[in-house]
């Protein structure tokens, strides 16, 4: 979610206009009333030549706010205080 500089050897490539600084990254426009989220638990072990499970542990709060990743605008403004707060059920 934290934007990457596109800058010096990594400059980005504007048609007509040659290589620019730029700032590249992912926001949204709205998120919906309840959000599911996958995580992913298998990664590709180069070593093994197969699939492997990652048993690392992850600690998450009980309630998230994700207003900081959703662009500002009309949609946001519709939510009003409540924005996009989660709370955490698994």
């Amino acid at each position: 979610m934290k934007a990457e500089s596109l800058d010096g050897d990594n400059q980005y490539q504007a048609e007509g206009h040659g290589l620019q600084d730029a700032k590249k990254g992912v926001t949204f426009e709205s998120l919906p009333p309840v959000l599911h989220l996958h995580l992913k638990r298998f990664e590709y072990s180069n070593e093994r030549q197969a699939m492997v499970k990652i048993n690392d542990r992850h600690e998450y709060p009980e309630k998230i706010d994700l207003s900081e990743f959703v662009a500002d605008g009309e949609q946001k403004e519709k939510l009003g205080e409540e924005g996009y707060k989660y709370s955490l059920f698994g």
